[in-house]
């Protein structure tokens, strides 16, 4: 990881398994919702009934296999790619071009996620008013506001106040827009080949973490940057030679994913009742630091253990599952599957599963399994047009915008 890549090999590396870890994470927030809606006991623990023999979906609310679903680390491994980027090209940029890219990458932020968003929000609008009007809203989702009041909702409220009327998953739009500005602001310092910016961004996470444990992503994702564009692990190299030699970074890659992926699955709203009762047991100790959102902070640091497993990993030039054509193309349609899917559910998906599919097999279970390939295949469908007919041209409308 130590000067890890040029910056043309960057965008190289991200095309091959970059965008296909987005993909990925955003197809875990949709089986997140997608178990939630269907199976609420595996979020929800006992709070919920269980609907799976010998109450599996139970059992996964604090299993550490629920990684898959666990929707809160997949946000936050996505918000903290959203970081990276930025902060690495611009702490690899020359020193005259930095004050140029740094302003254009600000400047670009607000209309490249506003504009797709306004598209998606008033085809949300539309639909959801058709459905209403001729009594077809079979997801119960009420529409209490007017046009006008949608709108200031979509363009200013979930980018600055972190607003959710409109649609659950855009709550994190607030974090994705921040998390360019912090990135761009953080690597000012970064860039200089500040000798202490790596503790200065650990002494941060506590401060902010006081403010907003959902930041904290971001400053992992500078972090890391940070440690990539400056070599910060020259010392580790040093001190442990088997961090030199391949198979020494291949384990070290492995260990941290399996780590970053147990964190992942710590749950978000029962208390585990299991392994992950040691981070329980240390209560105290997170108190002391300051750590009062155990969920928030572990899914950070999974997400960044995961990430920098994947860049050591990706380094060795190792094949890798994140690198394919279909990871690929998850990632270029990643934003289409964000936003997509949770309309996609609520509107049809639970509605197929309760009025249709459980009645024809008896069993909510293969009801379910059913369910889930043919709303996929409906989301990455309509994400893909998502992105060719909306994404794209709004990408050359924001390319314009240069400083």
């Amino acid at each position: 990881m130590d000067n890890v890549l040029k910056e043309r090999d960057l965008e190289s590396k991200r095309l091959k398994w970059l965008d296909g870890l987005k993909g990925l994470a955003c197809m875990g927030v949709f089986t997140h919702h997608f178990m939630l809606g269907l199976f609420p006991s595996s979020y929800y623990g006992e709070d919920a009934m269980p609907k799976l023999s010998g109450a599996l979906d139970y059992y996964l609310s604090f299993s550490p296999f629920s990684v898959v679903i666990n929707g809160n680390f997949w946000v936050h491994l996505f918000i903290l790619i959203s970081a990276f980027l930025p902060a690495y090209r611009l702490m690899q940029t020359k020193e005259e071009d930095f004050r140029s890219k740094a302003s254009t990458t600000l400047l670009r932020r607000y209309p490249r996620l506003a504009l797709p968003i306004f598209v998606f929000s008033m085809g949300n609008y539309c639909i959801l008013r058709l459905l209403m009007h001729f009594d077809l809203n079979y997801s119960g989702k009420e529409l209490n506001y007017g046009l006008a009041d949608y709108i200031r909702h979509t363009l200013f409220f979930q980018f600055f106040a972190q607003d959710d009327t409109i649609l659950g998953p855009l709550w994190t739009i607030h974090y994705l827009f921040f998390a360019v500005i912090f990135a761009v602001l953080l690597s000012m310092l970064a860039r200089k080949n500040f000798r202490f910016m790596s503790a200065l961004l650990l002494l941060l996470i506590i401060p902010v973490g006081s403010v907003d444990w959902n930041y904290l992503p971001v400053l992992l994702g500078v972090l890391l940057a940070d440690i990539c564009a400056n070599g910060r692990l020259l010392w580790l190299k040093d001190r442990f030679k088997f961090m030199e030699r391949r198979g020494g970074k291949i384990a070290v890659s492995v260990l941290l994913i399996l780590l970053g992926l147990f964190l992942g699955g710590y749950p978000s709203y029962v208390t585990p009742h299991n392994i992950y009762e040691i981070f329980i047991t240390i209560g105290p100790i997170w108190r002391f630091l300051g750590i009062l959102n155990t969920a928030a902070f572990l899914h950070a640091l999974g997400a960044f253990m995961v990430m920098g497993g994947l860049m050591i990993w990706n380094e060795e030039k190792l094949p890798s599952p994140l690198s394919t054509k279909p990871m690929q193309f998850l990632g270029s349609c990643c934003m289409g599957i964000f936003l997509l899917h949770l309309p996609w559910l609520e509107y049809l998906g639970y509605y197929l599963n309760k009025e249709i599919l459980y009645p024809k097999t008896g069993s909510w279970g293969y009801a379910a399994l059913i369910l889930y390939p043919i709303m996929a295949l409906l989301i990455l469908f309509s994400a893909w047009l998502f992105h060719i007919l909306v994404e794209k041209p709004c990408d050359k409308l924001c390319a314009k915008i240069k400083v």
